[in-house]
């Protein structure tokens, strides 16, 4: 039992080792830059410090010109004992890296520090070679799309907040030449009369509905989608109207801003004469006399204002004769006359009040009575 026991700590701890062991831990494998020593148990001259040429290969008695790049150091030992059989007895050889090479990654972009970067093993953990740039900036690095150009010209696009935020994240490894690239964020805005007007981060292009969905929407009863419009970021303006259109055909690019205005701007009519509120109101469209006059509380006295003399003056200044005496019946089919007429943003309604009459027979008799009283006045002074 105790000797079972032994043996199952035992192997918790090797699994425990191996578990922890990075992968790079296996044997080394040669490569061009590194700097090998070869030693020949008890025959000094044979033993040597030797560079490994750009090229893999290196120069040494028994071998000649000898190609070493991508055998392990027992290979390559094996290799020389080999050759050495036929001068030596029973040689013994050890290939030992006396100063590996020192292997290169580019990290550019929006990184704190983009440069070349080295380490000594055969793989770097990506996060590790983001750190060792200096972190990314966090306000413009677009972590979601981070490229990876591998040594042999093959792509690579990470998610690396996707990454850090898994409950296991999956490791990723950038290895010698390859170059790491952390893009810019892209964003739009969208401005106005949305619900969250700001600036969304967008992975290439999106058309105004999404762009509009991104704001949280246009602003009910406020927002004119029909004037909206797309503001390139060369500065061309585009002149959109989202409500006849279909999406499709407005497309956004990184760096457009879409502008939704307010419904009522510059869009106001003004009433004037016999009315509750005479002033401007806004309007959305274009309305009918019956609606604004409803907006300014309709007329006064209807038996004092002169209904038949009301007008319009038009935005561009053209008057235009308007008869409201139907407002006195209310007949149905005459009010419905009235809802034909169209009043745009921009035009005066004005609704005149009658004149006063003269009321000659009181006036003579006010004049009577001040002339009985002068006289009266006079006679007593005389």
């Amino acid at each position: 039992m105790k000797i079972k026991t032994k043996i199952n700590i035992s192997t918790i701890i090797l699994i425990l080792i191996i578990s922890i062991t990075p992968a790079y831990s296996q044997e080394y494998v040669i490569s061009p830059g590194d700097i090998i020593s070869i030693l020949v148990w008890g025959h000094k001259d044979y033993t040597q410090t030797i560079p490994v040429r750009p090229d893999g290969r290196i120069s040494y008695p028994f071998l000649g010109e000898a190609k070493v790049d991508g055998l392990t150091t027992t290979e390559l030992s094996e290799k020389i004992r080999e050759k050495m059989m036929d001068h030596l007895v029973d040689p013994q050889v050890t290939v030992l890296i006396t100063q590996p090479r020192m292997n290169q990654v580019f990290v550019l972009g929006q990184v704190g520090m983009p440069n070349q970067f080295r380490f000594d093993q055969e793989k770097l953990n990506l996060l590790k070679a983001l750190s060792m740039a200096g972190g990314i900036l966090e306000e413009t690095a677009d972590i979601r799309n981070v490229r990876i150009t591998r040594d042999n010209g093959t792509h690579e696009s990470v998610d690396v907040e996707k990454m850090v935020l898994s409950d296991d994240p999956q490791q990723v490894f950038v290895f010698p030449g390859d170059v790491v690239y952390v893009p810019r964020m892209e964003f739009i805005g969208v401005t106005g009369y949305v619900l969250n007007p700001g600036k969304y981060r967008t992975n290439g292009h999106v058309n105004v509905i999404k762009a509009l969905t991104m704001a949280g929407g246009p602003m009910q009863d406020e927002a004119n989608l029909s004037r909206a419009m797309i503001i390139r970021q060369k500065g061309q303006v585009l002149n959109i109207d989202i409500e006849k259109e279909t999406s499709e055909k407005y497309i956004m690019y990184p760096g457009d801003t879409l502008y939704i205005p307010n419904a009522y701007e510059d869009r106001e009519l003004i009433l004037l004469g016999y009315v509750k509120r005479p002033g401007k109101y806004k309007v959305k469209g274009t309305i009918n006399p019956l609606e604004a006059l409803a907006l300014a509380g309709g007329i006064v006295n209807t038996n004092e204002a002169n209904l038949k003399k009301a007008r319009i003056i038009r935005k561009d200044g053209i008057l235009q004769k308007l008869d409201l005496s139907v407002l006195k019946n209310s007949k149905t089919e005459e009010m419905q006359s009235l809802t034909k007429i169209k009043l745009y943003p921009g035009d005066t309604l004005e609704v005149p009040q009658k004149k006063k009459l003269i009321n000659w027979s009181l006036a003579l008799t006010v004049v009577s009575v001040v002339s009985i009283i002068y006289n009266m006045v006079y006679n007593t002074q005389n």
